[in-house]
């Protein structure tokens, strides 16, 4: 098979002894069921083939047959794993096996992530580099939520040791928005990862609760929502543990976190995590993602490869915005 063009397909049989193979066209559902048929099926090994072989092919032998003995390692382990029998057996026999499908799966996400960070207009750990507003206004989006003792500054945000002080064993994300209304309009939705009522709170949080204090002078309380003197808006999107144990994801977030190991576990790890936890809320929202004008994500951590996915869902919803991100710590191999 081949595609000519985007969504457009052709496909034909051939066996060992045919002659000429006659091409069909088609074109796969758009979007793809969850019971697809024998073209959609096509289109996805089509598209997985590719992104996978990109990152296969420059591999040699010997790196591809250690990665394969891992993950076949793995799987001989584990226990509780479901079957990979009914991914095999759809409307093809490629003789693959388990180990194989696997591997071939790893490295069809890590193209993707590395294909969704490109396509974002910025991404980038905070460092001495980073543009002067920039590291200005992540450290006043920081001094707001936190409200430290000691205030960040431009320096202090690029300092590890600094960064890995905020939200203490946690993570914190927080997403700027710019509305293209008139007059200008921001919001900034912030959330620690895990659930309220445990471990790490925000003193912003605090006040949005109704706590006073000297730090929030000049802000207002609209709800659940803590407005600064300057009219910007500021959402604590993190879930209470009810909230997040009726959550029904809105996004496909796959757990990806963990390269060439299984993780099973109910409900997904990766629903905990602050990125998610943010996308949610404006999800809940209706938020109009058309009315975007733009969108900064800052993350203490570096976004794992589930919330990355998030991410380009976010940026495809954006049809007028752009997206930059910013991560407080390196991702480290």
């Amino acid at each position: 098979m081949t595609r000519v063009d985007p969504g457009v397909y052709y496909s034909g049989r051939w066996s060992p002894g045919d002659g000429a193979v006659t091409l069909v066209k088609f074109r796969p559902s758009s979007p793809i069921p969850a019971s697809p048929d024998e073209n959609d099926t096509l289109a996805l090994i089509y598209a997985g083939s590719y992104d996978a072989h990109v990152k296969i092919l420059p591999l040699s032998t010997e790196e591809l047959n250690a990665q394969l003995a891992r993950v076949t390692q793995h799987l001989a382990n584990y226990r509780g794993l479901p079957q990979f029998d009914v991914f095999m057996s759809n409307h093809f026999d490629m003789g693959t096996t388990a180990a194989q499908a696997a591997l071939f799966c790893h490295f069809t996400q890590l193209r993707l992530n590395q294909a969704t960070r490109a396509a974002a207009l910025s991404w980038s750990t905070v460092s001495q580099s980073t543009a002067h507003p920039d590291l200005s206004d992540i450290a006043s989006q920081l001094n707001r939520i936190l409200s430290p003792q000691r205030h960040y500054d431009i320096d202090l945000i690029t300092q590890a040791a600094a960064v890995r002080a905020i939200a203490r064993q946690q993570n914190l994300a927080y997403l700027k928005l710019t509305f293209n209304t008139t007059p200008t309009t921001s919001a900034v939705y912030f959330s620690v990862s895990g659930h309220a009522g445990k471990g790490f709170e925000t003193k912003l949080t605090r006040f949005i609760k109704g706590t006073d204090s000297p730090n929030f002078a000049g802000w207002r309380r609209e709800g659940k929502v803590a407005v600064n003197p300057d009219g910007t808006r500021y959402i604590d999107a993190q879930p209470t543990r009810n909230e997040l144990r009726r959550r029904k994801p809105s996004f496909s977030l796959p757990d990806t976190s963990t390269p060439l190991k299984f993780v099973k576990s109910n409900p997904n790890p990766r629903m905990r995590d602050s990125e998610n936890h943010i996308l949610e809320r404006l999800k809940t929202e209706g938020i109009d993602f058309e009315t975007i004008s733009s969108a900064t994500l800052y993350s203490k951590l570096p976004v794992c490869p589930s919330c990355t996915e998030v991410l380009f869902k976010l940026q495809s919803l954006m049809r007028n915005g752009s997206l930059r991100v910013f991560e407080g710590l390196p991702n480290m191999p």
